[in-house]
């Protein structure tokens, strides 16, 4: 009896490999089941967007769909349900939705552009929004580089390799998030299960609170005061330093991402608008001359390039408007949708012989 009891250093080994097995295993099954199953639960921004994107489409199927892609600018800037560009009880009226995603400079727009096409969304026309700032950025942008990188799927990665060898440290954090889910998506999960759980205030929890069905997600307030906008402007003025924009020049990445976003219009026969959003003045004025004539001369370029309208909208909005000087508020994000939509999605959509449009003030 003696020689048949098992050592408890053993079977503790036994329980503890079997246990990192399991563990694994489930890991390796919520990883799949997040990848191809709930996007959503991934990538919350891209896969609510799709998921709200497609039960649109599928209550009106025979609308034809006008697509915004872009920043954070159009993301809380532009609302479609605010565009009067044509009568939406019309059987052809298109369908508005907007796609911006935080940080979507060039590459993200690019890799939005992708998936979408892949997932079987065929746009008629496409609002592709030209962040300045992000021009003169290779890559993600810094401070939105860890969000995006957990968000990619290996597919997403290969393709990046085209735009340069991403770094070990950019493979490991991908690889981390994937390999134990269960604690990089807690959140997510969290929502699914129980979404009252959630921290108040967190992005997460604003984000499913706010977005909207046309995929919109308008800032909380109407009109910021002096003193929330004055620290807003300050924030802002950290994350784009002097720097950036005394030695404006539009990176490599940036301009190839752009053409092949263009390229890929003209090959599915999709209708493209470029869009710079609006800014406050002060924004403005961080620019200084030289950036100025750097993306004038860029933007005419790109029109001669591809015979594609470019709308400046950067004096669209004043001051109040803004809630730091490049993110509308409630109200300017109104006054800034209704605006494009009568000067310039109503004669898009019409078909009318378009002049190239100007910034012009509100």
């Amino acid at each position: 009896m003696a020689g048949t009891r098992r050592n408890p250093c053993q079977s503790a080994r036994r329980s503890l490999f079997i246990g990192f097995v399991l563990f694994a295993a489930a890991q390796l099954a919520l990883a799949v089941v997040l990848e191809h199953h709930f996007p959503e639960l991934r990538d919350p921004e891209f896969g609510y967007k799709l998921k709200y994107l497609r039960q649109k489409i599928e209550a009106e199927p025979g609308r034809p769909l006008l697509l915004a892609v872009g920043s954070s600018r159009v993301f809380q800037g532009l609302g479609p349900a605010c565009m009067p560009a044509s009568n939406p009880e019309q059987a052809d009226a298109p369908l508005f939705f907007n796609f911006g995603l935080p940080g979507g400079g060039p590459l993200l727009e690019l890799l939005c552009l992708r998936r979408l096409l892949a997932a079987g969304v065929r746009p008629r026309w496409l609002i592709l929004e030209v962040m300045p700032p992000l021009l003169a950025h290779a890559g993600f942008w810094p401070a939105e580089e860890s969000h995006h990188l957990t968000r990619l799927t290996w597919n997403d990665l290969r393709f990046l390799e085209g735009y340069g060898s991403p770094s070990w440290n950019f493979y490991g954090t991908w690889l981390h998030s994937r390999l134990v889910p269960c604690h990089e998506q807690r959140l997510l999960i969290l929502n699914a299960i129980s979404p009252h759980w959630l921290p108040d205030g967190s992005y997460l929890r604003n984000l499913l609170r706010g977005l909207q069905p046309c995929g919109w997600l308008p800032f909380g307030i109407v009109t910021v005061d002096a003193e929330t906008r004055r620290r807003a402007l300050a924030a802002a003025r950290a994350e784009y330093p002097p720097p950036l924009f005394a030695d404006f020049k539009i990176t490599c990445e940036a301009d190839r991402a752009l053409r092949e976003i263009l390229t890929i219009c003209r090959r599915e026969q999709i209708c493209l608008l470029l869009l710079v959003m609006p800014e406050s003045q002060v924004f403005q004025s961080w620019y200084g001359p030289c950036a100025q004539r750097c993306l004038g001369d860029y933007l005419s370029t790109l029109q001669r390039d591809f015979r594609t309208p470019v709308v400046d909208a950067r004096n669209w909005v004043a001051e109040e408007g803004f809630v730091d000087g490049h993110h509308l508020a409630y109200g300017g994000a109104v006054i800034f949708s209704e605006r494009l939509g009568r000067e310039v999605l109503r004669p898009l959509l019409e078909e009318r012989p378009q002049v190239p449009l100007a910034s012009r003030p509100p």
